[in-house]
């Protein structure tokens, strides 16, 4: 049988038992960077990518570590005055991805 790296991704995460999703997306990062470390497959790299991109939805794709909300008031010029619209977004207060 020749598996394909959608098999693999399937098997590192449907075939492991994780205590949280969390542990899962550390795991798949650890993975991935140790591919990269050692210029292992591009594609298998790129395929765990994807997959904690996609999944990672509170933690940094990067690091792994649980993402915070930076909030901000941005001006809006309305007329002869200026709202202020309070703006968020999600970083990795580790390594700021």
């Amino acid at each position: 049988m020749i598996w394909t790296y959608e098999d693999v991704l399937y098997a590192l995460c449907d075939g492991q038992a994780y205590e949280s999703e969390r542990d899962k997306i550390h795991f798949l990062i650890t993975v991935r960077d140790w591919l990269n470390d050692r210029q292992a497959s591009r594609e298998l790299a790129d395929t765990l990518q994807d997959y904690v991109e996609k999944n990672a939805v509170d933690i940094c794709p990067k690091c792994g570590e649980e993402l915070a909300i930076r909030t901000w008031m941005e001006p809006r010029p309305y007329g002869s005055t200026v709202a202020y619209e309070e703006m968020s977004e999600l970083y990795c207060p580790e390594c700021g991805g």
